[in-house]
């Protein structure tokens, strides 16, 4: 990456870090210094707020990784006019794609700002209160390693044939620099140590003690199932098995109650499972491109203006067969996640994804902090089930863990172990990811590290660097070791 790009960065970040409602003093935001942003506790509590602000835009986790670009690759959509914004999706086509480059842009942007918080808080603990010297420290540790993961499953090659191949910087410095760019494998050792420290600095996190509000911080159990889900990656089961278990048996994130999706009650319909996530984001202007006509997307309500080139949705066909429907009607996915757009304004019949419709009524004794709209899920206990039949010692086993969720998605049928083959396993496997992330991007990842040589609804053969997004031109121009 170049000298002036770097340079960019540690001016804006004095800049991309003020997204709480209250500033230090009223110093114009362009003029901060670190010296008076980290001049006491509040400072770097604002600075981590602006980290989780920046991962909750369009260009990162609130879209192009969630609901957006990263799920119109993974074919959750059916997109066949030529004028619509993800038509070159539809063959993988990433060349001068201005999506791939933000996504590099601004991961590293908000990395540059962890950086920053991590080399000035070690000489500011004594101005910390109580144990938020830690939670600071440990979050912002862990998004480090969970903004590196996701950059490495975007630009690096397929982990268990590549390990060894250059993938992407792994940035510990606060520092104009040019990185190196290292491989896979230390890229997954580097994120993992930053786990396992910021899993010591949560220890006390307050999520142990029922506060459901740090389910948007990359709170505690979030590291524990980041740890299972990088483990999974990288085909060690063991280790995987092991976190994934830890998060389930700490029976902080149950499976939603059926009642809280089926109820009439829309400003109650719980459309995101809200109890099960295990770290989500929260998005406030997600209405804008969910379901509005702000800047000119509207992806999951029928839009006045030209549907045809942002309506992310699929056909009754497809949506059928995706979800089973025809076995397995009772699935709540199916019943209650694709719905009829009452503020169409051409048909009253068209189906739309409406995970992201979610609204929230506020309740008796209920806080602004308790609404459980404008949220990303990033990391679900669902996940955890599937990490665990992926790594069982037996059909068996897997297809308990399975069993587990297709219960509490209301499927009667339970699958059964003499009628599953070891291949028949990963696809079941697979049709899990694909109705369970439907928009939340985790299914594209879940082809990648399987290495899915066809996926759903795509007929040509998917290959390798299908799954791979180019490093941007500047990086490549300006690093030598690429």
């Amino acid at each position: 990456m170049n000298i002036n790009y770097y340079i960019y960065v540690i001016l804006i970040s004095m800049t991309m870090l003020t997204s709480c409602e209250k500033f230090l003093e009223n110093t114009p935001r362009a003029s901060i210094s670190d010296d008076k942003l980290f001049q006491d506790e509040a400072g770097f509590e604002q600075a981590l707020n602006g980290v989780y602000s920046a991962m909750a835009g369009q260009e990162l986790y609130g879209d192009n990784l969630s609901m957006g670009y990263l799920s119109a690759l993974a074919k959750n959509y059916s997109i066949t006019a030529s004028s619509h914004q993800f038509f070159l999706t539809n063959t993988f086509n990433y060349e001068n794609s201005p999506r791939v480059n933000e996504v590099w842009g601004k991961s590293y942007k908000a990395i540059a700002a962890l950086n920053n918080i991590l080399s000035q808080i070690d000489n500011k603990k004594g101005m910390f209160s109580a144990d938020n010297y830690h939670l600071v420290k440990g979050e912002a540790l862990a998004l480090r390693a969970y903004l590196h993961f996701d950059l490495f499953r975007l630009f690096g090659k397929n982990f268990q044939t590549n390990p060894d191949a250059l993938a992407i910087p792994y940035r510990t410095e606060f520092a104009i620099a040019v990185k190196k760019a290292n491989t896979g494998k230390e890229v997954v050792e580097m994120a993992l140590a930053d786990l396992t420290l910021s899993e010591e600095l949560l220890s006390a996190d307050p999520v142990t003690n029922e506060d459901t509000y740090r389910r948007y911080r990359l709170n505690y159990y979030a590291i524990l199932a980041l740890k299972a889900r990088i483990f999974n990656y990288i085909g060690k089961g063991n280790e995987a098995s092991k976190y994934a278990n830890l998060v389930i048996q700490a029976n902080k994130f149950p499976f939603v109650e059926e009642g809280d999706i089926t109820t009439g009650n829309q400003a109650r319909k719980d459309r995101l499972f809200t109890t099960e996530l295990v770290f989500a984001l929260r998005v406030k202007d997600i209405s804008n491109w969910a379901e509005g006509a702000t800047n000119g997307t509207n992806y999951f309500r029928n839009s006045v203006s030209g549907p045809l080139n942002y309506t992310l949705t699929t056909s009754e066909a497809n949506y059928k067969d995706l979800f089973e429907g025809a076995i397995h009607p009772d699935d709540i996915r199916y019943q209650y996640l694709f719905e009829v757009d009452d503020k169409s304004s051409t048909s009253s019949t068209v189906r739309y994804p409406s995970k992201y419709w979610q609204t929230w009524q506020q309740a008796a004794g209920e806080i602004s902090r308790d609404r459980i709209d404008q949220t990303v899920p990033l990391i679900r206990v669902s996940e955890m089930y599937y990490i665990l039949a992926n790594n069982a010692s037996s059909i068996g086993e897997a297809l308990g863990h399975l069993n587990t969720v297709r219960k509490n998605r209301g499927i009667k049928t339970d699958l059964l172990a003499a009628n599953i083959t070891d291949l028949q396993l990963v696809d079941e496997i697979t049709k899990e990811y694909q109705k369970e992330f439907y928009a939340e991007g985790q299914t594209f990842f879940w082809y990648k590290q399987i290495g899915a040589g066809k996926i759903k609804f795509y007929v040509p053969t998917v290959t390798p660097e299908n799954y791979i997004f180019p490093i941007p031109v500047d990086e490549l121009e300006y690093n030598p070791s690429y």
